[in-house]
C-alpha cells in the first residue's frame, strides 16, 4: 500500500503523456477518450475504496492482537509517505492524532512537493518536446499525490481514529476504575484488573520497545561521534574532495547518442549475421545452416555505420523552397553560389558528390540557351531518358514547367565524424551558410537533425535546470525556514552537491548525455531534493522545542539535541525510503533496454548521495558552522554567553 501514491502518479503521469501527444497531433484518440474518465474513476472513487479497505484492515489485525496501535500508525503513515518521525515524540493517548502529525510533517512534506513541482516545472521548458512532456505529467502527478495527502487521506484518517480513541478512552477509564476498586477494596477485581493491564500482544510491544531503545541509544552515539570537530572536519574534507572530483568528471561529460541507446540489447534491429558461440551451436546441431546462410563475427549494425558508413560518407539534403526565376542568370549564378559555399567546406567530397541537375541542364542547353531559358526547355530537359532521374529531384507547376522548388545533395567525410558532437558542428556550419541566402527559402534536411539539435541543447539545458532548481529550491527553504539562514545555505549546498555529484559519478561511468540520460536526470534532480529538504526542516523546528542555549556548555548541549532529534525524526524514514525506493528501481534491470539501466544508475547513484549528504554531511556542516559562528563571535564579543544568532 506504501505504492498506492507512486502508481496514482505513474497513472496520472502516462494518460497525462498520450493526452499531450494527442494534443500536439490534433487528434483525439480513442485511448485517451476512454482512459480520462477511468482516470477520474481510479481518483475519485476505486482509490478511496481500496484506502479505506486497507485501513479498515489494519483495525481488524489490531482487534485480533497481530500489530500493536504504534505499528498500526507507522503502516498508516508510510501509505501517504508521512514521515515515522512524530510517532517517535507522541504518546499512545491524545486528543487528535492527525492534527499531530499533520502539524509535525505538513511543513515538510510541503517543502518536498514544492521543490519538486518546480524542478519538473523548469524542465518542462528545455528544449526537448518529449522532456517537457516528461515534466509537465510528473508535475502534475506530484501536485494530484500531494492535494491526496493532506485532504482525503488526512480526512479518511481523522473519520477512522474517532472510533480507535473512543475504545482507547473507555479501555483507559475502565482501567482507572477497576484500580481504585482494587486499593479500595484489598483485592476485589484483581483478575479483572490484571487481564485490563495485560497487554493483548506482549512479544510485539516488547520488541518494539526494544528496538525504539537500540534506535535511542545508537542515535545518541552517532550524534556524539559526528559533534566531534575532528570528526566533522574529515567529513567535510573528504567531501570537497568528492566535489572536485566531480567537477573534472563533468568537464569532461561527452555527449553522444547510437541507435543501440533506443532499442533493446536482444533487438534484431542492432545486429545482423551470426555469432561465433551461434556458429558453434549451429556446427554441432546444424552444420549446414553455416554453409546455407554463412557465419562470421558478430556484426553490429550501429558499430557499422558509425566506423564504416559516417566518417566517409555523410550527406546533406538542401530544399530550396523559392528558387525565383531562371531565366535571370544572376539568379542561376546565386543559386550556383549556395552550392559551391556547401562544397567549400572542409570536410566536402567537392563537386563529385554533389547532385545539383543545373550543372546538367546547362551541358544539356549550353551556356547561351541556359541564358534564355524558359519554361518549355526545364520539361524538355526532363524527357530525355538520361535525365529522367532529375524529376525525383524538383517540383515544377503542371504543364507549364514553371520550376517550385528543387533540392541537391552533397556529402562530406571525416574522421572526426564519428562523434556526434562533431556530427553537430558540421551542421551548425551548413546552417550558417543557408541563413546568408534567407531570399531563396532554402533549408537543410539530416537524417540525424533532431537529435543533433537536443546534443547541442542538452548541456545548456542540463546544467540551467540544475542552477535554477537550486535558486528555486533555496528560495522555498527561505521562505519556510528563514529564521535561520545558516539551514537554508547549508541545504542549498547539499542539494547542489547531490547534482554535480551525480553528473560527476555519471561521467567517471563513461556515460555519455543523451537525451534519455536528460529525462532521468530531471527526474533524479527532483528526487535529490526531497531527503535534505526534510533534515533541514527538522533540525529548523526541533529548536522551538528546547531551551535556548545560555553559556557555551548550554550551546553544545543545545546542539547535541537538536541533531538527535532530527536524525530520531528523519533518519530511519530516510533509509527507508532509500531502500524501498532502490527496490522498486531495480526491477528495471530486467529488463535489457539502455534507458531503463541508466535510469536504475542515475537513481542509485543520487539516492545513495541523499542519504550520505543528507544523515552524515548536513550534520558535519553544522557542526563546523556552529563551531566557526562561536569563535568569530568570541573574537568581536568578549562574553561567554550565546547572541540569538547563534543560537538558530
Amino acid at each position: 500500500m506504501h505504492n498506492i501514491s507512486n502508481t496514482t502518479q505513474n497513472i496520472t503521469f502516462e494518460f497525462l503523456k498520450i493526452a499531450g501527444t494527442n494534443l500536439q497531433d490534433n487528434a483525439l484518440n480513442p485511448t485517451v477518450a476512454y482512459g480520462i474518465p477511468l482516470l477520474l474513476l481510479l481518483h475519485f472513487i476505486i482509490l478511496p475504496m481500496i484506502l479505506i479497505c486497507w485501513i479498515l484492515l489494519l483495525r481488524v489485525l489490531r482487534k485480533l492482537g497481530f500489530i500493536t496501535s504504534a505499528e498500526e500508525t507507522n503502516i498508516a503513515k508510510n501509505i501517504s509517505e508521512i514521515p515515522l518521525e512524530s510517532l517517535c515524540r507522541t504518546k499512545t493517548h491524545f486528543s487528535f492524532p492527525i492534527e499531530r502529525v499533520l502539524v509535525d510533517t505538513g511543513p515538510a512534506i510541503l517543502i518536498s512537493a514544492l521543490t519538486n513541482i518546480c524542478a519538473d516545472a523548469i524542465g518542462s521548458f528545455t528544449g526537448s518536446p518529449e522532456i517537457t512532456l516528461l515534466c509537465m505529467g510528473s508535475m502534475a502527478a506530484i501536485t494530484v499525490d500531494f492535494i491526496y495527502q493532506v485532504t482525503f487521506y488526512a480526512a479518511v484518517i481523522a473519520l477512522l481514529d474517532e472510533s480507535e480513541l473512543k475504545s482507547e478512552q473507555l479501555k483507559e477509564n475502565n482501567r482507572k476504575l477497576c484500580l481504585s476498586i482494587l486499593i479500595g477494596s484489598k483485592g476485589i477485581c484483581k483478575n479483572k484488573t490484571i487481564n485490563h493491564q495485560k497487554p493483548k500482544n506482549k512479544i510485539s510491544n516488547n520488541l518494539y520497545l526494544n528496538l525504539k531503545n537500540q534506535l535511542n541509544k545508537t542515535t545518541k552515539k552517532y550524534v556524539g561521534f559526528i559533534m566531534n570537530p575532528l570528526i566533522s572536519f574529515i567529513i567535510c574534507l573528504f567531501w570537497i574532495i568528492f566535489v572536485i572530483f566531480s567537477v573534472i568528471g563533468v568537464s569532461h561529460f561527452k555527449v553522444n547518442l547510437s541507435t543501440k541507446k533506443l532499442f533493446a540489447s536482444d533487438s534484431l534491429l542492432l545486429e545482423f549475421g551470426f555469432s561465433r558461440k551461434r556458429i558453434m551451436k549451429m556446427a554441432i546441431f546444424n552444420w549446414k545452416e553455416i554453409f546455407r546462410k554463412g557465419g562470421g563475427d558478430e556484426l553490429n549494425i550501429d558499430h557499422y555505420r558509425e566506423q564504416q558508413i559516417v566518417p566517409f560518407f555523410t550527406m546533406a539534403t538542401i530544399f530550396v523552397n523559392n528558387p525565383g526565376n531562371l531565366s535571370n542568370p544572376s539568379q542561376i549564378q546565386r543559386l550556383n553560389k549556395l552550392v559551391n559555399e556547401m562544397e567549400s567546406l572542409p570536410e566536402s567530397w567537392g563537386s563529385s558528390s554533389t547532385n545539383y541537375f543545373i550543372r546538367d541542364l546547362s551541358d544539356f542547353l549550353g551556356e547561351e540557351s541556359l541564358n534564355d531559358l524558359n519554361n518549355g526547355l526545364i520539361n524538355e530537359f526532363l524527357k530525355w531518358p538520361e535525365n529522367k532521374h532529375w524529376k525525383a529531384f524538383v517540383r515544377t507547376d503542371g504543364e507549364n514547367g514553371t520550376l517550385k522548388r528543387f533540392f541537391f545533395t552533397t556529402a562530406y567525410h571525416g574522421e572526426s565524424l564519428k562523434e556526434w558532437a562533431e556530427r553537430a558542428n558540421l551542421q551548425n556550419k551548413w546552417r550558417d551558410i543557408i541563413d546568408k541566402y534567407s531570399d531563396l527559402n532554402a533549408t537543410v534536411f539530416n537524417d540525424e537533425g533532431l537529435f543533433l539539435d537536443l546534443i547541442n541543447n542538452m548541456p545548456t539545458d542540463a546544467w540551467q535546470s540544475a542552477l535554477a532548481t537550486l535558486i528555486c529550491m533555496t528560495t522555498i527553504c527561505a521562505l519556510f525556514m528563514g529564521g535561520e539562514w545558516r539551514t537554508v545555505i547549508l541545504a542549498g549546498i547539499s542539494i547542489g552537491s547531490i547534482i554535480l555529484g551525480t553528473l560527476g559519478i555519471l561521467a567517471w561511468m563513461d556515460i555519455t548525455m543523451d537525451p534519455i540520460m536528460m529525462a532521468a536526470l530531471v527526474i533524479s534532480i527532483g528526487f535529490s531534493i526531497d531527503i535534505p529538504a526534510h533534515v533541514s526542516y527538522h533540525f529548523y523546528s526541533s529548536g522551538f522545542d528546547l531551551p535556548k542555549p545560555i553559556t557555551k556548555n548550554d550551546r553544545h548541549l543545545f546542539l547535541n539535541q537538536r541533531l538527535t532529534t532530527t536524525l530520531l525524526a528523519v533518519g530511519i524514514p530516510a533509509l527507508q525510503a532509500a531502500i524501498s525506493t532502490s527496490f522498486c528501481v531495480l526491477a528495471l534491470l530486467l529488463v535489457p533496454l539502455y534507458m531503463a539501466q541508466i535510469f536504475v544508475k542515475i537513481m542509485f547513484s543520487c539516492i545513495i548521495l541523499c542519504v550520505i549528504h543528507s544523515l552524515i554531511l548536513i550534520p558535519a556542516l553544522i557542526v563546523l558552522s556552529d563551531g566557526i559562528l562561536w569563535n568569530l563571535f568570541l573574537l568581536c564579543h568578549n562574553t561567554e554567553s550565546v547572541p540569538n544568532s547563534i543560537e538558530s
